[in-house]
């Protein structure tokens, strides 16, 4: 399927069997899929039909020549970005890799929960702390690192 360039990570296409897909990456293999993660910490290729876009978050931010912000983010990409975009945001991509949305990361905002005890579970921040935020679930709630969340729409 390699030489035939019939795989597809994120709208390019796959030259190497050593290259890896991360969290939230769209993969094409005859049909589309998103690797997410089950409530279980296993991953799981889910198939999507017409979504064009891919969240990603933001792990870091600089500045580079000409005044421009480098977003780095979660999967390893690095693309140009918008100075109100801040750390631990999150951005929608498509499938150009140009950012669609912005949503950041404030209370009231769903999340997704991508690492520590209760990884792959989805909840809402009800207050924010310094470096934590507190993630209202449907059945109670928990004190989270903010590295540990990825902010939905």
């Amino acid at each position: 399927m390699i030489q035939q360039k019939l795989l597809c990570i994120n709208g390019r296409v796959v030259y190497d069997y050593h290259e890896s897909i991360r969290l939230f990456n769209h993969f094409r293999a005859g049909k589309d899929y998103q690797l997410t993660l089950l409530p279980t910490g296993k991953f799981i290729l889910e198939e999507i039909s017409g979504k064009e876009e891919r969240i990603c978050k933001v792990t870091g931010k600089r500045l580079v020549s000409g005044g421009k912000v480098q977003l780095n983010l979660h999967d390893g990409t690095s693309i140009l970005g918008s100075k109100e975009v801040g750390t631990g945001d999150s951005v929608y991509l498509d499938s150009a890799g140009k950012v669609k949305h912005h949503v950041a990361l404030e209370k009231g905002k769903k999340v997704f929960i991508i690492s520590g005890k209760h990884k792959g579970q989805k909840g809402a921040v009800s207050e924010l702390l310094p470096g934590k935020a507190k993630i209202k679930f449907e059945e109670g709630s928990a004190l989270l690192d903010k590295n540990a969340l990825m902010v939905l729409r």
